[in-house]
């Protein structure tokens, strides 16, 4: 349910009062019969009724009971409670009257023609409320019109599930809605002190009201001025409170999760704000603590790190920048990803990831020591590569899995094979296939087959050769690697001396 306009409130109060004056004055015309006595006109123009006080307590008074307010006037405390928002200087005591007596009160409202006088003498005090217009037919219907008005304002305002209550300028509670009694004990625990509610300003606070059992409930109070009267709406935020205090805890755990983390993180809320970060962070970007903690725009946190030499420098940063900001509208998924070459051999690998809630998390991953690594890997390959292809005899390298790994010039040569095609990753009875088609000597690779498949003692060698067709021989050596891994090695000789050794050696 909408917030009533404060307003509202008032004119409950105002609308009473003003009923029960006009409901007076209009039984005052009706019993002394002004327009048949001439002599009326004039007595006419001002009504009046009378209450006698013998110290705070009522005695007397000429009023009729319906145009009592709710419960009626026993007391002088029951008499300012009714007349106090329309005549402010209204003493609140009866020992304070003695101040005021003999005077005539005027109504906060300069059109209000009412005029208060009060008169005290021996213990004895006399109000007097005079309105100077009687009422008319006109006054008579608004009457009705401002009773239903006020039917439903009080239905509006008693049924409301949020606490409203209304305090004068002492602040004295005046007025109260059913939900305020209900939800305190006491209804002088809503009074809030200290509140420094201004005319015309919203003031928000939030107070603690005790229950019976269970944990205290949290409210929270908008206050607001308007004359002299100031009406609070109250709000139940016990649950929204609990959250609160649940999310701060969350974002503390994860807080000091982060904190441990290597990898630098930098969370942005759907406002695109630096939300979160971790120490990681400082340290990898090199940005100061104080600039992310005033919660930089995430495209203010590049260009600092663009200042900062803390990326590299985009070919173009404008359209750099267009998709960091296409990144942040998406919302689908999609990762943003980049590898950073920093000086020093320093390479971060950046990874954006936007959230359908339009949240942004950047991950800032320092691969130095696995790039510095792979780069390791990477020339050690090529000395091997480059070893092999030193060597004048054809040589292949095989896996533990069988697979193959290397081949050098010489074999890639001998076999017709494509320098830049997949040559490697072969099985060694496709590789076996391969020899065979080029130097066809059957019986010798069916030998080497089945010596690369069975392998051979560590530190051990293993050779065999063949003629060729076209003379000369054909020497095949398997060798044993550490690891598991096999070499093969083959070389074409001249024609041998006799021939043994021609022939083939099982």
């Amino acid at each position: 349910m909408e917030d009533i306009p404060t307003a509202v409130w008032i004119a409950v109060v105002a609308l009473s009062v003003a009923v029960s004056l006009i409901v007076i004055f209009a039984a005052g015309a009706t019993g002394r019969g002004a327009e048949s006595d001439p002599d009326a006109s004039q007595l006419a123009k001002t009504r009046e009724v009378s209450f006698l006080f013998h110290g705070s307590q009522l005695v007397d008074c000429d009023a009729e009971a319906a145009a009592m307010p709710p419960g009626g006037i026993e007391s002088w405390r029951d008499l300012h409670q009714w007349l106090s928002f329309r005549f402010p200087e209204l003493p609140a005591r009866i020992d304070e009257v003695a101040t005021v007596a003999g005077r005539e009160l005027a109504p906060t409202e300069t059109s209000d023609g009412g005029r208060l006088l009060l008169d005290q003498a021996d213990g004895v005090t006399r109000v007097t409320l005079r309105q100077a217009r009687p009422p008319s037919a006109a006054d008579s219907h608004e009457v009705v019109r401002l009773r239903r008005k006020i039917t439903l304002l009080s239905a509006a305002t008693e049924t409301a599930p949020d606490p409203i209550w209304i305090t004068d300028a002492d602040g004295a509670q005046v007025w109260c809605n059913t939900a305020c009694e209900m939800a305190a004990e006491l209804p002088g625990k809503w009074n809030t002190e200290g509140q420094a509610a201004e005319p015309g300003r919203d003031t928000r606070s939030r107070i603690e009201i005790p229950v019976s059992a269970g944990d205290p409930h949290q409210y929270e109070v908008a206050c607001e001025v308007t004359g002299h009267m100031t009406v609070h709406h109250a709000r139940d935020v016990t649950r929204l409170v609990a959250a609160e205090t649940a999310q701060s805890s969350f974002v503390q755990t994860l807080t000091k999760t982060f904190a441990n983390l290597a990898t630098g993180l930098a969370v942005f809320d759907y406002e695109r704000r630096l939300a979160l970060f971790n120490p990681a962070l400082v340290d990898l970007t090199g940005l100061r603590a104080e600039f992310l903690s005033a919660r930089p725009h995430f495209t203010s946190f590049f260009d600092r790190l663009r200042d900062n030499g803390a990326m590299p420098e985009p070919r173009s940063y404008s359209s750099w920048r267009r998709r960091l900001e296409d990144l942040a509208t998406r919302a689908n998924g999609e990762a943003f990803q980049e590898t950073w070459n920093l000086p020093g051999d320093v390479t971060y690998r950046v990874t954006g990831q936007p959230h359908p809630d339009g949240a942004l998390v950047f991950l800032f991953e320092d691969i130095s020591p696995e790039v510095a690594m792979t780069r390791g890997t990477r020339r050690q390959l090529w000395l091997h590569q480059a070893a092999l292809d030193a060597l004048e005899s054809s040589a292949v390298l095989f896996g533990p899995d069988g697979r193959l790994c290397f081949t050098n010039a010489a074999c890639r040569e001998a076999l017709r094979l494509d320098p830049d095609g997949a040559v490697t990753d072969l099985s060694i009875s496709d590789f076996i296939t391969a020899c065979q088609v080029a130097r066809p000597v059957p019986e010798l690779w069916q030998a080497v087959e089945t010596r690369l498949r069975n392998g051979t003692a560590p530190g051990t060698a293993w050779h065999r050769q063949a003629p060729l067709s076209h003379g000369g021989f054909l020497r095949c050596t398997v060798s044993s690697l550490p690891g598991g891994a096999t070499m093969l090695s083959w070389t074409e000789t001249g024609p041998v001396r006799n021939a043994q050794e021609a022939s083939v050696h099982g």
